[in-house]
C-alpha cells in the first residue's frame, strides 16, 4: 500500500470503524490525526493508541480546540463516521477551504447543509458505504503484516453478555469501540 501525504486528518466518531478509519490515514501517510468523539471514554482511550489528539466532540471550544490542536493549520481530511446532523455540521466547521469531508456513518438520513458556503470554500463532500474484495485484501494484509491489530480497542465478552454489552456500549459505559463475541 503506497503511502501520500494527506495532510491534517479528523475523524469523526472514535468507535470501531472511526478508530480503523483514523489508523489507516496514520499509515497513508497524514500529517496529524485527529480522533472526535462524544465519549469521555473513548476519547480517553484515543490519546492512549497514539494518535494526535482527541477532542470532546460535543464540547462548544472543539472548533477551537482542533485549530490549536493544528497551530492553526485547521484540517484537510475529515472523516464522518457518525452521521448525525451535529456531526455533518462540526465536519464543515473544522474543514479547511478546498477540503474533504468523507460522509460514512448512518445516523441520520437527512442533514441540511450550507451549500452557499460549501461552494465558496469548494469543500468537496463524498460519501462511501461498501467494501470491495480489494478492500477486505487491503484490510487482510495489514492485520496480517501488524500494522493494525485490534490491542488496545477491542474487548472480549462472553456470547451471553451479548445484549448487556452493547447495551453498555450505547450507554457510553465501554471505553473500548469494539466488542468482540467469543463462545
Amino acid at each position: 500500500m503506497a503511502t501520500v501525504p494527506l495532510g491534517n486528518v479528523a475523524v469523526i466518531g472514535a468507535g470501531a470503524i472511526g478508530l480503523l478509519c483514523g489508523f489507516t490515514a496514520r499509515l497513508l501517510g497524514a500529517n496529524h490525526v485527529y480522533l472526535l468523539d462524544n465519549n469521555p471514554l473513548q476519547v480517553a482511550q484515543v490519546a492512549a493508541l497514539g494518535f494526535d489528539g482527541a477532542v470532546d466532540s460535543t464540547s462548544e471550544s472543539s472548533i477551537a480546540a482542533m485549530k490549536a490542536a493544528t497551530r492553526g493549520k485547521g484540517i484537510d481530511i475529515v472523516i464522518d463516521a457518525a452521521g448525525f446532523t451535529v456531526t455533518r455540521a462540526l465536519a464543515k466547521a473544522i474543514v479547511n477551504s478546498g477540503g474533504t469531508i468523507m460522509n460514512i456513518g448512518l445516523g441520520h438520513a437527512e442533514t441540511p447543509l450550507p451549500i452557499n458556503d460549501m461552494i465558496r470554500s469548494e469543500t468537496n463532500v463524498l460519501g462511501s458505504f461498501c467494501y470491495t474484495p480489494q478492500d477486505f485484501a487491503d484490510a487482510l494484509q495489514l492485520l496480517t503484516a501488524g500494522k493494525v491489530t485490534e490491542e488496545g480497542w477491542t474487548i472480549e465478552r462472553p456470547l451471553e453478555e451479548g445484549p448487556l454489552s452493547f447495551q453498555r456500549l450505547v450507554r457510553a459505559e465501554i471505553q473500548q469501540g469494539k466488542i468482540i463475541l467469543a463462545v
